[in-house]
């Protein structure tokens, strides 16, 4: 942490940023994404579904919410059934 977060958390202001949307992209790309954006934490769920293998196909918190830059993201990503 540095020192200007640390004024900040003292004061009860947190920085709060913009979850840019990442639903469509390819897992790699969308960590790429969510990681210039300022966030740092994924936590990634693979799911059955029809769209092309490893897409993001739903995002938490939604695009566009402001939200601390210490929160986690949830990706939930495609996967082909292996039956």
């Amino acid at each position: 942490m540095t020192a200007s977060s640390e004024i900040a958390r003292t004061r009860g202001v947190v920085k709060r940023i913009p979850i840019p949307e990442v639903a469509g992209l390819h897992v790699d790309n969308a960590k790429i994404v969510l990681s210039n954006a300022g966030f740092e934490r994924f936590r990634v769920h693979y799911v059955e579904d029809y769209a092309d293998e490893f897409t993001v196909i739903e995002q938490f918190p939604r695009s566009g919410l402001l939200v601390p830059k210490e929160s986690e993201v949830q990706l939930r990503i495609a996967r082909q059934s292996l039956v």
